[in-house]
Protein backbone atom coordinates (compact mmCIF):
# COMPACT_ATOMS: atom_id res chain seq x y z
CA UNK A 1 0.00 0.00 0.00
CA UNK A 2 1.38 3.34 -0.63
CA UNK A 3 1.90 6.04 1.74
CA UNK A 4 -1.65 7.44 3.27
CA UNK A 5 -1.89 11.23 3.00
CA UNK A 6 -3.62 12.87 5.58
CA UNK A 7 -4.54 16.78 5.80
CA UNK A 8 -5.40 17.65 9.15
CA UNK A 9 -9.02 19.52 9.26
CA UNK A 10 -7.93 19.85 13.45
CA UNK A 11 -5.68 19.16 15.77
CA UNK A 12 -4.79 19.58 20.22
CA UNK A 13 -1.72 18.94 22.20
CA UNK A 14 -2.15 17.92 25.96
CA UNK A 15 0.37 17.71 28.00
CA UNK A 16 0.68 16.41 31.61
CA UNK A 17 3.63 16.88 33.80
CA UNK A 18 3.07 14.37 36.77
CA UNK A 19 4.34 14.70 40.49
CA UNK A 20 6.15 12.34 42.58
CA UNK A 21 4.16 13.67 45.78
CA UNK A 22 1.13 16.27 46.05
CA UNK A 23 2.18 20.04 45.79
CA UNK A 24 0.44 21.16 48.68
CA UNK A 25 2.72 23.93 49.03
CA UNK A 26 1.78 25.82 45.86
CA UNK A 27 -1.50 26.19 45.91
CA UNK A 28 -1.39 26.51 50.19
CA UNK A 29 -0.59 30.30 49.67
CA UNK A 30 -0.83 30.83 45.87
CA UNK A 31 0.44 34.50 46.28
CA UNK A 32 4.24 33.31 45.06
CA UNK A 33 2.20 31.15 42.23
CA UNK A 34 0.00 34.09 40.83
CA UNK A 35 3.44 35.98 40.97
CA UNK A 36 4.92 33.37 38.61
CA UNK A 37 2.69 32.89 36.77
CA UNK A 38 2.47 36.73 35.43
CA UNK A 39 5.89 36.60 35.57
CA UNK A 40 6.45 33.76 32.77
CA UNK A 41 3.07 33.92 30.91
CA UNK A 42 2.47 37.23 30.34
CA UNK A 43 4.09 37.30 27.31
CA UNK A 44 1.43 35.19 25.55
CA UNK A 45 -1.47 36.95 27.02
CA UNK A 46 -1.39 36.15 30.66
CA UNK A 47 -3.13 39.13 33.08
CA UNK A 48 -5.05 39.22 36.40
CA UNK A 49 -8.10 38.41 34.52
CA UNK A 50 -6.69 34.93 32.93
CA UNK A 51 -6.05 33.34 36.21
CA UNK A 52 -9.02 31.84 38.44
CA UNK A 53 -8.85 29.01 41.19
CA UNK A 54 -11.22 26.24 40.91
CA UNK A 55 -11.98 24.90 44.29
CA UNK A 56 -14.17 21.44 45.53
CA UNK A 57 -12.36 18.54 46.72
CA UNK A 58 -8.80 18.14 46.53
CA UNK A 59 -7.99 16.43 43.45
CA UNK A 60 -10.08 19.00 41.65
CA UNK A 61 -8.74 22.26 43.29
CA UNK A 62 -6.52 24.27 40.91
CA UNK A 63 -5.29 27.46 39.84
CA UNK A 64 -6.02 27.73 36.10
CA UNK A 65 -4.44 30.46 33.32
CA UNK A 66 -5.73 30.64 30.22
CA UNK A 67 -4.01 31.86 26.95
CA UNK A 68 -7.01 33.25 24.80
CA UNK A 69 -5.22 34.38 22.19
CA UNK A 70 -3.26 30.87 22.07
CA UNK A 71 -6.30 28.60 22.36
CA UNK A 72 -4.31 27.48 25.32
CA UNK A 73 -4.99 26.72 29.30
CA UNK A 74 -2.28 26.15 31.51
CA UNK A 75 -3.68 24.16 34.76
CA UNK A 76 -1.65 23.67 37.96
CA UNK A 77 -3.21 20.94 40.02
CA UNK A 78 -1.74 19.15 43.24
CA UNK A 79 -0.63 16.71 41.61
CA UNK A 80 -0.06 17.43 37.84
CA UNK A 81 0.77 20.27 35.62
CA UNK A 82 -1.76 20.05 32.40
CA UNK A 83 -0.88 22.35 29.70
CA UNK A 84 -3.64 22.19 26.70
CA UNK A 85 -3.32 23.27 23.08
CA UNK A 86 -6.93 23.34 21.28
CA UNK A 87 -5.74 24.07 17.94
CA UNK A 88 -2.28 24.15 15.42
CA UNK A 89 -0.35 26.93 16.17
CA UNK A 90 0.45 29.43 13.54
CA UNK A 91 3.28 30.67 12.36
CA UNK A 92 3.22 34.00 13.74
CA UNK A 93 2.63 32.60 16.98
CA UNK A 94 5.00 31.18 19.86
CA UNK A 95 6.04 27.72 19.91
CA UNK A 96 4.41 24.95 22.55
CA UNK A 97 7.63 23.75 23.24
CA UNK A 98 7.91 27.82 24.61
CA UNK A 99 5.03 27.57 26.37
CA UNK A 100 5.51 24.62 28.02
CA UNK A 101 9.06 25.51 29.11
CA UNK A 102 7.44 29.12 30.54
CA UNK A 103 4.55 27.16 32.63
CA UNK A 104 7.25 24.51 33.87
CA UNK A 105 9.18 27.68 34.78
CA UNK A 106 6.70 29.03 36.93
CA UNK A 107 6.25 25.58 38.89
CA UNK A 108 10.14 25.16 39.58
CA UNK A 109 10.36 28.70 41.09
CA UNK A 110 7.45 28.73 43.19
CA UNK A 111 8.16 27.92 46.80
CA UNK A 112 7.43 23.88 47.09
CA UNK A 113 7.91 22.94 43.79
CA UNK A 114 7.35 19.45 43.60
CA UNK A 115 9.81 16.67 41.66
CA UNK A 116 8.82 15.21 38.55
CA UNK A 117 8.16 12.00 37.93
CA UNK A 118 6.75 11.55 34.25
CA UNK A 119 5.65 13.77 31.21
CA UNK A 120 2.74 12.47 29.67
CA UNK A 121 1.55 13.74 25.95
CA UNK A 122 -1.74 13.32 23.61
CA UNK A 123 -1.56 14.41 20.51
CA UNK A 124 -4.83 14.53 18.74
CA UNK A 125 -5.49 14.89 14.58
CA UNK A 126 -9.38 14.98 12.79
CA UNK A 127 -8.03 14.49 8.93
CA UNK A 128 -9.06 14.24 6.20
CA UNK A 129 -7.78 11.11 3.50
CA UNK A 130 -6.63 12.23 0.69
CA UNK A 131 -5.73 9.12 -1.80
CA UNK A 132 -7.57 6.04 -0.07
CA UNK A 133 -10.87 5.28 1.63
CA UNK A 134 -11.00 4.96 5.65
CA UNK A 135 -11.93 1.73 5.27
CA UNK A 136 -8.79 0.81 3.20
CA UNK A 137 -6.86 2.44 5.75
CA UNK A 138 -7.88 0.34 8.34
CA UNK A 139 -7.87 -3.05 6.63
CA UNK A 140 -4.66 -2.64 5.90
CA UNK A 141 -4.09 -3.07 9.54
CA UNK A 142 -6.70 -5.58 10.77
CA UNK A 143 -9.59 -7.26 9.09
CA UNK A 144 -13.39 -6.69 10.36
CA UNK A 145 -15.21 -9.96 11.42
CA UNK A 146 -17.47 -11.53 8.72
CA UNK A 147 -20.45 -11.73 11.07
CA UNK A 148 -20.61 -8.20 11.16
CA UNK A 149 -20.98 -7.84 6.97
CA UNK A 150 -19.18 -5.27 4.93
CA UNK A 151 -20.62 -2.07 6.17
CA UNK A 152 -18.82 -1.78 9.36
CA UNK A 153 -16.40 0.63 9.94
CA UNK A 154 -13.95 -0.69 12.16
CA UNK A 155 -10.99 1.48 14.65
CA UNK A 156 -8.06 0.22 15.89
CA UNK A 157 -5.53 1.02 18.44
CA UNK A 158 -2.00 -0.26 19.24
CA UNK A 159 0.41 -0.05 22.26
CA UNK A 160 3.96 1.02 21.46
CA UNK A 161 6.62 -0.39 23.56
CA UNK A 162 8.84 0.70 25.83
CA UNK A 163 12.03 2.13 25.05
CA UNK A 164 14.37 2.98 28.03
CA UNK A 165 17.48 4.16 25.98
CA UNK A 166 14.45 7.71 25.23
CA UNK A 167 13.13 7.61 28.29
CA UNK A 168 9.66 6.22 26.87
CA UNK A 169 7.13 4.15 28.63
CA UNK A 170 4.75 2.10 26.95
CA UNK A 171 2.47 4.01 24.41
CA UNK A 172 -0.47 4.09 22.64
CA UNK A 173 -1.95 4.74 18.64
CA UNK A 174 -5.60 5.00 18.39
CA UNK A 175 -7.25 4.79 14.68
CA UNK A 176 -11.30 5.72 14.68
CA UNK A 177 -13.60 6.77 12.23
CA UNK A 178 -14.67 10.68 11.67
CA UNK A 179 -18.43 11.16 11.55
CA UNK A 180 -19.32 13.85 9.34
CA UNK A 181 -16.21 13.80 7.55
CA UNK A 182 -16.25 11.30 4.29
CA UNK A 183 -13.00 10.33 4.33
CA UNK A 184 -12.36 11.77 7.99
CA UNK A 185 -9.99 10.22 10.31
CA UNK A 186 -9.07 10.49 13.63
CA UNK A 187 -5.74 9.74 15.14
CA UNK A 188 -4.53 9.73 18.36
CA UNK A 189 -0.93 9.55 19.84
CA UNK A 190 -0.25 9.19 23.42
CA UNK A 191 3.33 9.31 25.26
CA UNK A 192 5.02 8.68 28.19
CA UNK A 193 8.70 9.95 29.15
CA UNK A 194 10.72 9.22 32.20
CA UNK A 195 11.66 12.22 33.69
CA UNK A 196 15.00 10.63 35.04
CA UNK A 197 16.04 10.27 31.38
CA UNK A 198 13.95 12.90 29.51
CA UNK A 199 15.21 16.70 30.38
CA UNK A 200 12.64 19.20 30.95
CA UNK A 201 14.26 21.03 27.72
CA UNK A 202 14.45 17.97 25.81
CA UNK A 203 10.52 17.34 26.53
CA UNK A 204 8.55 18.90 23.60
CA UNK A 205 11.79 17.67 21.30
CA UNK A 206 11.51 13.80 22.32
CA UNK A 207 7.24 13.82 22.08
CA UNK A 208 7.76 15.31 18.36
CA UNK A 209 10.28 12.59 17.45
CA UNK A 210 7.61 10.16 18.80
CA UNK A 211 5.12 11.26 17.10
CA UNK A 212 6.82 11.74 13.85
CA UNK A 213 7.86 8.19 14.41
CA UNK A 214 4.68 6.46 15.03
CA UNK A 215 2.95 8.74 11.82
CA UNK A 216 5.75 7.00 9.60
CA UNK A 217 6.01 3.61 10.84
CA UNK A 218 1.90 3.66 10.17
CA UNK A 219 2.58 4.67 6.37
CA UNK A 220 0.98 7.86 7.04
CA UNK A 221 2.19 11.28 6.09
CA UNK A 222 0.75 14.72 7.10
CA UNK A 223 -0.32 17.07 4.22
CA UNK A 224 0.09 20.63 5.91
CA UNK A 225 -0.60 23.71 3.60
CA UNK A 226 2.43 25.88 3.95
CA UNK A 227 0.25 29.44 4.88
CA UNK A 228 -1.14 27.75 7.66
Amino acid sequence: MDKILLKPVESEVHYQVLFTTPAFALLANPVPLYENILKRLSKYGANLNSIAIETGNLANTNAVCTLFNLNAVVRFRLERLEISFMRAKRSDEPSTKEIFLDALAVINETPGAPIIKDYLANVHFVTEIQNFLYKDVVSSFVNSPKVFGDKIDAGVAFYTPEDSSKGERQGSVVIDRVAGIGRGLDLRIAGVFDANIVKVEMVSDSVDNFVNRQIDNLGFVLVVEKNT
